[in-house]
């Protein structure tokens, strides 16, 4: 966990089935993953079963540079 900020929070979140994505690289660009996962899970079936979430992994507080940044979008499913 980490220290919450103005413009992130921290929280636990109950176990669930997620599909999951990877995303490198600046937040303005992290739109392309959300339309990738979501088209994967029309394409195949999937149920989304509530609010998709972001884990940032790596980003300004610890890479300088923002190539590196790193955050796994979480999309639930049924």
């Amino acid at each position: 966990m980490g220290v919450d900020s103005e413009n992130i929070k921290f929280q636990k979140l109950p176990a669930s089935k997620v599909l999951s994505i990877y995303h490198k690289g600046s937040y303005d660009e992290i739109g392309e993953a959300y339309a990738f996962i979501m088209k994967y899970a029309e394409e195949n079936g999937y149920k989304v079963a509530g609010l998709s979430r972001e884990s940032y992994i790596d980003g300004i507080w610890n890479k300088e540079n923002v190539e590196d940044w790193l955050t796994e979008v979480q999309l639930p499913i049924e």
